[in-house]
């Protein structure tokens, strides 16, 4: 009965099934997800992604998404840098033997990419396993920072601190500065 129903309605209102049908379900989905974590307009924000643009362009507009684009943020933030990445091992093993784990595995973040779909989940899962170890990561580089700055200012304090970064270029201090304010 219902689908006799169905299938007048869909003659009355001229539905072409050919026309309509799904070629690829795993794209839906994805474009789906994808719409849910990262807002309603995914493709426009993918194309900006996607531009050759400087890497401070891109961190911007991940921010703007949410703990998700914060996540993704320092998950490439670690990865880029194989002292990081060796921090985040240690903090894991003194983790894992302050908890008396007999599994001292350790683990490396997981980024996401745009081609899976589903990334984002992986990378997710990822980090909520590694949530203590990330935090205290980013908290000895604000502290190992903050004694940096203060080192700086002390060495010569009658010289603004910008004048006084001479070796460090000013983009780069800019753009730790607002990724690990973001972090937090």
């Amino acid at each position: 009965m219902a689908s006799k129903v169905a299938w007048e309605l869909a003659t009355e209102l001229g539905f072409n099934k050919q026309h309509r049908r799904l070629r690829c379900c795993g794209h839906i989905i994805n474009l789906v997800a994808r719409s849910i974590l990262f807002g309603t307009d995914a493709d426009a924000f993918e194309e900006d992604c996607q531009a050759d643009k400087e890497l401070q362009d891109e961190m911007r507009l991940w921010r703007a998404k949410g703990p998700i684009g914060k996540l993704h943020n320092i998950a490439h933030w670690v990865q880029r840098s194989g002292q990081r990445i060796d921090k985040l091992h240690k903090l894991q093993s003194i983790e894992n033997t302050a908890l008396g784990l007999e599994d001292r595995s350790t683990y490396d973040v997981i980024t996401d990419n745009a081609t899976r779909w589903n990334a984002s989940e992986t990378m997710m899962e990822r980090g909520y396993q590694l949530r203590n170890p990330l935090d205290s990561l980013v908290q000895a580089e604000v502290t190992e920072w903050d004694q940096y700055v203060a080192m700086r200012m002390l060495e010569n304090p009658g010289i603004p601190l910008i004048f006084r970064i001479q070796t460090v270029s000013l983009k780069v201090l800019d753009l730790k500065f607002k990724v690990l304010d973001e972090t937090i």
